[in-house]
């Protein structure tokens, strides 16, 4: 039980104390099962865990009360997305038309505990069942999973996934290590464009090529005239897309140029080749964008000078 539902308690039995010394008396009205005369255009969430906050689209509406429960009112009839946060338990959200009539919404949460991830490599995704649960992006943080038994699987890209049997206590922290092993190094690269004019005429003015990688890799982009190279390129890939792009440089003359993509990783190195044209054809689309603009603007221009 969290420090301020202790302390709420604490004080509700020290004030009946209190009150019962000087001859005072509280009634406790409790409503098993759905309340009634809820308002209209209303809406009484209960969760059962007391002092949970509770979001409306994403707007903090308060807490619930020592109950469980909160009232919340709402102007006209829509949908709504409901969120309720609590230290303990797993957040939950539910979609929910809110009419005239009054509702009652029970919410159960779903009791947690928190899981510290020590790993030689982070991002680490994080998911029980194929379902996700979130990211870990640092030894810093940590993530709420349901109490119980699970075999969880541990991801980060550009690494082999790990799955380890994991017990999660409510209300208490568990620890795990992963020492994640890096994915064989693969390299694809496709380009859906076979030719381009660095011309500046707005249309098809840089080349671009889709390198996809399996793990991170240094990438080296060789383009090759004669076998001579007149242009290069180095940086660090990671995995899945990354996206080159050529606005001509180095380029004296039209024609088919090499592109040589090259991917190490410190153990594999892996080349793979393409080709692209590179042409002057030119297709006047920058001016004709630019003077429907400025025919554009003058309609406007003209109508408003009218007026």
């Amino acid at each position: 039980m969290t420090f301020k539902r202790l302390g709420f308690l604490l004080l509700l039995i020290l004030s009946v104390t209190s009150f019962s010394i000087v001859n005072w008396s509280i009634n406790i009205n409790l409503n098993f099962g759905a309340p009634q005369n809820i308002p209209d255009y209303s809406i009484l969430i209960d969760t059962g865990v007391s002092f949970a906050d509770v979001y409306i689209d994403d707007v903090y509406a308060g807490q619930t009360d020592i109950f469980g429960q909160l009232l919340v009112n709402f102007d006209a009839s829509g949908y709504h997305t409901i969120t309720i946060k609590d230290e303990d338990y797993l957040n939950i959200s539910v979609l929910v038309f809110v009419d005239k009539t009054g509702k009652y919404l029970k919410i159960p949460l779903v009791e947690a505990g928190k899981l510290v991830v020590f790993s030689n490599t982070y991002p680490v995704n994080v998911y029980i069942n194929g379902y996700y649960y979130g990211t870990i992006r640092s030894i810093d943080e940590e993530i709420k999973l349901p109490e119980g038994e699970h075999f969880v699987t541990f991801e980060s890209p550009g690494y082999n996934p790990i799955t380890k049997k994991v017990y999660i206590k409510f209300e208490e922290k568990s620890a795990v290590n992963l020492n994640f092993e890096k994915l064989k190094l693969e390299l694809n690269i496709r380009s859906k464009m076979s030719e381009f004019s660095p011309n500046n005429d707005w249309y098809m003015d840089r080349w671009e090529l889709e390198i996809y990688l399996s793990t991170y890799a240094t990438v080296t982009v060789d383009i090759l005239k004669d076998d001579i190279k007149i242009f290069e390129k180095v940086f660090s890939g990671k995995p899945n897309l990354n996206l080159f792009t050529w606005d001509g440089s180095g380029a004296s003359e039209v024609g088919e140029y090499l592109v040589k993509v090259i991917a190490t990783d410190g153990n594999d190195e892996i080349i793979n080749e393409t080709k692209v044209l590179l042409d002057d054809k030119y297709t006047y689309l920058k001016e004709i964008a630019i003077t429907s603009l400025i025919m554009m603007f003058g309609t406007i221009l003209y109508f408003v000078i009218k007026k």
